[in-house]
């Protein structure tokens, strides 16, 4: 936690009283000859300086009171979020008098946390706990802690602002995936990921470099190695690997249901599962989404990658106003060649694929993820026919030649990744 910083000083209402009362005190004093006016005069005027010293004290042994505060770095929706301020006294005498209070976006009524440290003995450290549950995904804000120490009359009050506001992401919960259809062959290479050397019939040239122990003869490239005097091979990229790509948009008007059973809520969680599982068997995914300002990753691997596409999902809400079409006729070039694309749809969109198809001339293969929208209608009296319209949309898609995978409200999503 770093240092104190917006320090400021703040006066209690009861020194206006003081005030008034030492005011009225001067004037029967001045006007009569009755010595008790003198002594309560006197009186409250020092204690009046005496506290004024304490909060000087005070404030100088606050440089040496230290704080902390633990959160975690990361959440999954319906995770308590635990908490922990650390007062840590290092001064030689005791301090009396802290007033701590933190601010937690994720309470649902009193989002601040107020504790007060009556007595902290010298050399002495004191922590305090505190949780609130984090219902939904979202970027949540955590602090920044302020602390408030008193005069001892309480006249003064010192308010100081200790650190920044946190930043703290809750990620969507994800369900386990057994297995996806088929995936397109990718071919490398892609900026920042790693070249695997290889050979073999399916291996493409990607370069040369020095000769290493090891390499086979048959890979020795006689003319650089004839120039440069020195032992030269040919190396090669593996092609055989696969790569995806997750499209979807955020409609705010095709956002049926609400909360967690609402079409979007439904679609993020499946797009942070597949990213997960492909990210967790080494596949490279990409995401191009909508929700209200386009987002777009392009193929990559690793946890930290993973990490940021989350941050995506955490934060991410239905305020789109295009439509399918229109998204990917716009952004069509961020779509990248040699992969599968998952699209998540509603079946309002289902013949946006057919417009999708042409993106077979870049080698790409289509995979939709049909969410039933009509399902999220309340009451269930509007819901239409679910059954007749999967078994349409389900025959026009294998028409096309589209593989095709069905969601609706209330039924475990993991359902269509089940072996």
């Amino acid at each position: 936690m770093s240092i104190g910083r917006n320090l400021k000083l703040n006066l209690s209402s009861k020194i206006f009283l003081l005030i008034i009362i030492e005011i009225i005190l001067f004037i029967l004093k001045a006007k009569t000859a009755v010595k008790i006016f003198d002594f309560f005069f006197v009186f409250i005027f020092i204690l009046f300086l005496l506290d004024i010293v304490w909060l000087g004290l005070n404030h100088l042994a606050s440089k040496k009171v230290s704080f902390r505060r633990i959160i975690p770095k990361k959440l999954v929706e319906e995770d308590e979020l635990k908490a922990k301020i650390i007062l840590e006294n290092r001064n030689f005498l005791p301090f009396f008098g802290i007033e701590v209070s933190d601010y937690l976006s994720c309470a649902e009524k009193d989002k601040k946390r107020f504790f007060i440290f009556d007595f902290v003995k010298a050399k002495k450290s004191l922590s305090i706990s505190y949780s609130c549950v984090c219902n939904q995904r979202g970027k949540y804000l955590i602090g920044p802690l302020r602390i408030i120490y008193s005069s001892f009359l309480g006249f003064f009050r010192i308010e100081t602002v200790y650190g920044l506001e946190k930043v703290l992401y809750v990620y969507p919960k994800t369900f386990r995936i057994e297995t996806v259809p088929p995936l397109t062959r990718g071919v490398l290479p892609w900026f920042g990921l790693n070249t695997i050397s290889a050979s073999g019939d399916e291996d493409e040239f990607f370069g040369l470099r020095e000769y290493k122990k090891g390499d086979p003869l048959k890979r020795i490239h006689w003319f650089s190695t004839a120039k440069k005097n020195k032992l030269i091979v040919k190396e090669f990229q593996r092609c055989n690997f696969y790569q995806a790509s997750l499209v979807f948009l955020l409609n705010q008007q095709e956002n049926l249901g609400s909360g967690k059973k609402s079409v979007a809520e439904y679609m993020i969680k499946i797009a942070a599962s597949l990213s997960k599982y492909f990210i967790d068997g080494d596949i490279c995914v990409g995401l191009l989404s909508h929700a209200g300002r386009v987002c777009s990753f392009m193929p990559n691997k690793g946890q930290e990658y993973l990490e940021e596409m989350f941050k995506f999902y955490a934060e991410a809400v239905a305020e789109s106003h295009i439509n399918m079409q229109e998204f990917v006729e716009e952004y069509y070039n961020l779509i990248p060649s040699n992969s599968t694309l998952l699209v998540l749809v509603t079946e309002k969109n289902v013949d946006v694929l057919i417009e999708i198809l042409s993106l077979r001339e870049k080698n790409v293969s289509v995979i939709a993820l049909v969410i039933l929208s009509s399902t999220f209608y309340s009451p269930p009296e509007k819901r239409e026919n679910v059954r007749q319209i999967r078994e349409n949309i389900e025959a026009r898609l294998a028409h096309l030649n589209i593989r095709s995978l069905f969601f609706q409200r209330d039924e475990p999503l993991e359902k269509e990744f089940i072996k």
